[in-house]
């Protein structure tokens, strides 16, 4: 074998197994992608790419995101770490939990309170003309559920974030503030079960986004100020949880409209 041959075959281990560690990372549902340069690679899609990962091969990295509360800096692995326990420590920390999706329950348009046993089973799939999220069952799920260790205080924080309200002194929310807090996270999480779904608890947050990616509605079919958030087209990575849901701002005294 020549030099430039061993040079190739070098180059080609060091690709397979950049993609053998993001497939075992996604196998704990952890939201990973390759980057060379400043190009991401979220899937590889054709011989094109491989070959263009191969010629940058000394390049390669695997970025696995972290929220903004999560400094990466900070975030160093023993150098004897499997691959399994990397996947579920960055797991825990990107927080892409299922459990602060809507349950099947509310899915299903039934009701729910703090002691039931929530279900996750069931898929609710973007493409097979599904009837509008259910609005008043997801209203109940906040209040009972999500809200269940949140006081007026907490709320009012929850609040400012919502519209981008600069610190204030700790206090109370209102009641008008309370309902718009409340028909704003509805809104914000039914918008999101309508263009993404929302995946069963069997399958992986990747898998999931395959299945769906190209069969996603049409941008503005939700609502009428569609254009104001953040666009859930194909190149849009699903993420279980909320926390792409709580990241949006509006402003305050600002309606949604269904």
């Amino acid at each position: 074998m020549n030099f430039r041959n061993i040079v190739k075959s070098v180059k080609t281990g060091v690709v397979h197994f950049a993609i053998q560690k993001l497939q075992k990372l996604r196998e704990y549902n952890v939201q990973a992608h390759i980057e060379i340069e400043d190009k991401k690679f979220t899937r590889i899609e054709s011989e094109k790419d491989l070959e263009e990962l191969e010629e940058h091969a000394e390049e390669i990295r695997i970025k696995t995101p972290f929220p903004n509360e999560v400094v990466a800096e900070t975030v160093e692995f023993a150098d004897d770490i499997s691959w399994e326990e990397e996947a579920i420590m960055v797991a825990s920390m990107q927080n892409n939990n299922i459990e602060d999706d809507v349950p099947d329950q509310v899915l299903r348009g039934e009701s729910v309170d703090e002691d039931d046993e929530l279900e996750f089973e069931d898929g609710w799939y973007p493409d097979e003309g599904n009837k509008r999220p259910h609005i008043e069952s997801i209203k109940e799920w906040i209040k009972n559920v999500k809200w269940s260790n949140m006081n007026d205080y907490d709320l009012f924080v929850e609040y400012r974030e919502r519209f981008g309200l600069d610190p204030q002194k700790r206090q109370k929310i209102s009641y008008r503030q309370k309902e718009s807090l409340l028909d704003s996270t509805a809104f914000l999480i039914a918008r999101k079960q309508w263009y993404l779904g929302r995946k069963p608890s069997s399958m992986t947050d990747f898998d999931w986004d395959e299945r769906t990616r190209d069969k996603r509605p049409t941008a503005g079919s939700f609502s009428k100020n569609d254009y104001m958030y953040k666009a859930y087209d194909r190149n849009y990575e699903y993420k279980s949880g909320d926390r792409d849901i709580m990241e949006e701002k509006l402003k305050e005294g600002e309606s949604v409209r269904w």
